[in-house]
């Protein structure tokens, strides 16, 4: 099925005394539901809003350029579940009713999917291309800049997921801050200079300090637990580089189906990063 605004609102069919086809939750059910999963994928779509607070952010709602979005595909994100009625039926003498529980997971598990194909490292959102034009991350751009972190101990490469000791010395902490100036330094030359700066856990693992790379470049700073390894992006913060385009928020909708004992519904969102100057962009990654 092809989602668009006008349909999925025809999936959210409200219950009524005089009940609709298909109709099961009432509009206060509907609105709590709404309230719960906006709550639940705040904390997983930190990147993406940070974007959109810092001028990166377009909705359609308001765009009086549609021409931006016309060179990019726009696939919708969504995850499938089911909750059984007598579960829903059952619950609703709670304050707060225990079947939430399980769109609020699938919600989180879209905003999830959101978060990693903003940076690329989806495996399962690679490289998505609808007729021949194409739709990237800042990790997985062909042409994005990369840059290596020198390794301390040149007799070993550099350990996946492990930081002895000797990553953390004051020696090596210098080694990642050079690393990031070098990063700044490729976009400072492009006419770059206002840079988020997005750090695996490996980075604060050797005490590097998110405080310390704050300058009046660097606006931001993030520590995203998806980056794996060593990985760290520094990208440009202005919508001629990177956009966070959004036309449909995550959004719990009721699936139709024959199923008498099952609700079957889905979360869906159309939240997608447009990339459009790869060259605003460095990728750091371990030798």
């Amino acid at each position: 099925m092809l989602y668009t605004l006008e349909n999925i609102q025809a999936l959210r069919p409200i219950a009524t005394s005089e009940t609709k086809p298909n109709a099961f939750f009432t509009a206060d059910e509907w609105e709590a539901m709404d309230a719960a999963v906006a709550t639940a994928v705040r904390p997983r779509l930190q990147i993406f809003q940070l974007l959109e607070e810092h001028g990166c952010g377009m909705r359609e709602e308001y765009d009086i350029t549609r021409m931006w979005v016309d060179d990019f595909p726009l696939p919708f994100i969504h995850k499938d579940f089911y909750i059984h009625a007598k579960h829903v039926a059952d619950s609703r003498k709670e304050k707060y009713p225990d079947y939430m529980t399980i769109p609020l997971m699938a919600a989180q598990y879209v905003a999830e999917k959101v978060e990693r194909f903003l940076l690329g490292i989806d495996s399962d959102m690679t490289n998505i291309t609808v007729q021949d034009k194409s739709l990237y991350g800042f990790c997985n751009h062909p042409d994005r800049q990369t840059l290596s972190i020198e390794n301390p101990l040149p007799e070993n490469p550099l350990p996946a997921n492990y930081c002895p000791e000797a990553f953390r010395s004051e020696a090596f902490r210098k080694t990642l801050l050079n690393t990031l100036k070098k990063a700044k330094a490729m976009l400072f030359e492009k006419g770059f200079n206002k840079f988020l700066v997005v750090l695996s856990p490996m980075w604060t693992n050797c005490d590097v300090e998110v405080e310390q790379i704050k300058s009046e470049t660097c606006v931001a700073v993030m520590v995203s637990e998806f980056l794996p390894n060593w990985t760290a992006v520094v990208v440009q913060l202005s919508p001629d580089v990177i956009t966070a385009y959004t036309d449909l928020d995550i959004t719990p909708v009721k699936w139709k189906s024959t199923d008498e004992f099952n609700i079957h519904m889905k979360v869906v969102c159309r939240k997608v990063p447009l990339l459009r100057n790869p060259q605003g962009v460095v990728v750091i990654t371990a030798e």
